[in-house]
């Protein structure tokens, strides 16, 4: 009887003391993930504006003021976006994606470390450039961000914590092209397809403006998707990520840096993209009759509001749509791949084959 009280007495107890040390567990791990807030800096996020159009560059300024009395030295690493500094970053109450690019940002090592000096009482500007680079922030709405800035490491890490900055994007904002001067065509001989940009090369932030035209070369009526309905539901289209070789076909090499995978990958849909592909039609879809001879040019598309092209380089664009023939049956024309530059300079040798290759496209046209 006493060996069963005291077995009883010994459990209880073992599990009073399992349950005191998973609560201390507990609390250090708590404690050891919250940031030490750092008294002696104040920050301040700032944005030149709040309301912002798809896809153009989201820049802010972190300002930090030494409030102390004695001198700091802050740690900068180069290499840096992500360098020293934690980002909480929301669209309405969800946390933001990356991009390829900040995937790629947040994977890269310092190289250089350099010292700031924070003299006490004067501002110090910190620039962050091209925030939606970084983050996906594709769709229209509300944007919230709050940046925390290391400022010691020794015996802890402390942090100088900002405000939340809230900024908007709206479509309202967009002002589109009127000009659209280059174009590839499709081989097919009988349906002409043409991909057309309004520039030749694109920096980070500029709106890619697609207009894609169909034109019937046969002899008799075809039907095809109305340009009307959802782009997905009349386009099939492939983007090649920088890495492809000089025919936008897949290629093992690629020679953009040690970050990047040695692999071409198709480029993904933005946020935005998702919820086209999404909103897809699962039934028919209308149709519009286009005559022998007749061109019909569709509405204009952002291509990098569709799809990340967050990185620099050298993007491959491929159509496809499908028509129904005058027999009846399905048929589809694909376009030939079109180059995309993306913050990668064209040469002058470049630009001047360009040109000629126009000329000389313009002077067939005519004949």
């Amino acid at each position: 009887m006493r060996y069963s009280n005291f077995k009883i007495y010994f459990l209880s107890v073992m599990k009073i003391l399992s349950i005191f040390i998973m609560t201390i567990l507990i609390i250090s791990v708590i404690s050891a993930d919250e940031d030490i807030i750092d008294s002696r800096v104040t920050c301040k996020l700032i944005s030149g504006k709040s309301s912002f159009s798809p896809c153009e560059v989201i820049d802010f300024t972190m300002e930090l003021k030494n409030v102390d009395s004695t001198a700091l030295t802050l740690i900068e690493e180069s290499t840096g976006f992500f360098s020293n500094t934690k980002i909480d970053a929301f669209y309405e109450d969800r946390p933001l994606l990356f991009t390829r690019h900040g995937i790629i940002a947040q994977k890269m090592s310092s190289w250089r470390i350099v010292g700031i000096d924070l003299i006490p009482d004067k501002p110090f500007n910190l620039k962050y450039s091209g925030i939606n680079q970084y983050f996906d922030m594709t769709l229209s709405g509300c944007y919230t961000f709050q940046f925390k800035r290391e400022i010691d490491s020794h015996p802890q890490k402390t942090y100088a914590v900002s405000n939340k900055l809230a900024v908007n994007v709206t479509d309202e904002l967009l002002q589109f092209p009127h000009n659209f001067p280059l174009d590839t065509k499709s081989h097919d001989k009988n349906h002409c397809i043409s991909l057309i940009t309004n520039q030749e090369q694109y920096k980070y932030g500029d709106p890619i403006f697609l207009q894609v035209k169909t034109k019937n070369n046969k002899q008799k009526n075809i039907s095809m998707t109305s340009k009307s309905v959802n782009i997905f539901d009349a386009y099939e289209m492939t983007l090649k990520t920088p890495g492809f070789n000089s025919d936008f076909r897949d290629t093992k090499e690629r020679t953009e840096g040690a970050y990047h995978e040695n692999v071409v990958t198709d480029a993904k849909l933005t946020l935005y993209g998702q919820k086209l592909f999404s909103e897809k039609s699962k039934e028919s879809v209308p149709m519009v009759t286009v005559k022998p001879g007749e061109e019909v040019a569709e509405t204009v598309i952002i291509l990098n509001r569709i799809f990340d092209m967050s990185e620099d380089g050298i993007y491959g664009l491929i159509v496809s749509r499908k028509f129904i023939d005058e027999n009846g049956k399905e048929q589809t024309v694909t376009s030939d791949p079109l180059p995309i530059r993306v913050g990668t300079a064209l040469t002058q040798d470049e630009i001047d084959q360009r040109v000629k290759e126009r000329q000389e496209k313009e002077k067939n046209t005519k004949k």
